[in-house]
């Protein structure tokens, strides 16, 4: 597997992973303060995932994805120098 490709593949999963991190913090710190404009996803009987409005969103998903870049670049250069 290319370096490249391998880049690719731990950035995507980390990305995905972080995302749903963030999901459940900003859900932990939403409960106190509920918003009927949100929406909630019920994924296991009293387990539920509240959707934040766009202009939060967009800032989770920033940070997320500046942090999956830096893991991404970090695990490339630890797979480049330590494994190959």
């Amino acid at each position: 597997m290319s370096l490249h490709l391998k880049f690719i593949v731990i950035t995507i999963v980390t990305f995905i992973i972080f995302f749903l991190e963030s999901l459940i913090h900003f859900s932990i710190g939403r409960k106190s303060n509920i918003s009927k404009h949100h929406k909630f996803i019920n994924i296991y009987k009293n387990v539920t995932i509240h959707i934040p409005d766009k202009k939060e969103l967009i800032k989770i998903l920033i940070t997320v994805i500046f942090f999956s870049l830096l893991s991404g670049i970090f695990s490339s250069l630890l797979i480049h120098y330590h494994i190959n």
